[in-house]
């Protein structure tokens, strides 16, 4: 096999690890915030993301925040927060409700199927390594993991406008109007990615068949 697709493949699997593992670290804080929240039956706080912009438009440095190895203060901008509200929900829409409950629930479903990702990653990079790159089983593994990947990207973006939508139900921020953040394209183009090499795998695929009955 060609030795610069098997450089690839054990950089690819590198980076994928490392990405694992920055996420799982990423998320371990916030399931740890979760789980002691049920534990302690603590279910009328909700933490969120709060991204703001000045009314006065961007660059306009409103806050002083004070640099403390030369005892000055300088300008600032605050563009997000991190913030535990315990805010009733009573005004907000129950369409909204729905929604975040729907993208919720679907999140957990497509996490336990995301858990399964690394198999058919690895699956699909072991397939490569020896040789057996055109197989059914390859493509149907790729278009798998590709759809997962735009599903997972697709909730996360529904819930992010969602959740924008209900903090600007429940506050309002003097100097400031809240936005929404900016979502996650990456997994979307990279699912996007691994769809169309699906795509070219079945052609190729449907060529080396149609080789084989000719021969």
């Amino acid at each position: 096999m060609n030795l610069k697709i098997k450089i690839y493949c054990i950089l690819l699997t590198i980076v994928y690890i490392v990405i694992i593992v920055n996420s799982a670290y990423q998320g371990s804080a916030d399931f740890m915030e979760g789980f002691k929240n049920g534990k302690d039956r603590n279910y009328t706080s909700e933490i969120y993301d709060l991204n703001l912009e000045p009314k006065d438009g961007k660059y306009t440095f409103q806050e002083q925040i004070k640099n403390e190895k030369d005892n000055q203060y300088v300008s600032a901008e605050v563009r997000s927060y991190l913030i535990k509200t315990n805010t009733s929900y009573s005004s907000i829409p129950s369409g909204l409700k729905i929604i975040k409950l729907v993208c919720l629930v679907s999140i957990v479903f497509l996490v336990l199927g995301l858990l399964f990702s690394p198999i058919l990653f690895f699956s699909i990079i072991y397939s490569i390594t020896k040789n057996r790159i055109i197989t059914s089983s390859l493509v149907l593994r790729t278009r798998v993991l590709g759809w997962l990947l735009i599903l997972f990207s697709i909730i996360d973006i529904i819930y992010t406008i969602n959740n924008t939508m209900i903090l600007s139900e429940i506050m309002k921020i003097e100097n400031y109007e809240i936005v929404m953040g900016q979502p996650d394209y990456m997994m979307l183009v990279l699912g996007l990615v691994i769809l169309i090499l699906a795509e070219i795998l079945k052609m190729s695929l449907k060529i080396k068949e149609e080789q084989d009955l000719t021969i």
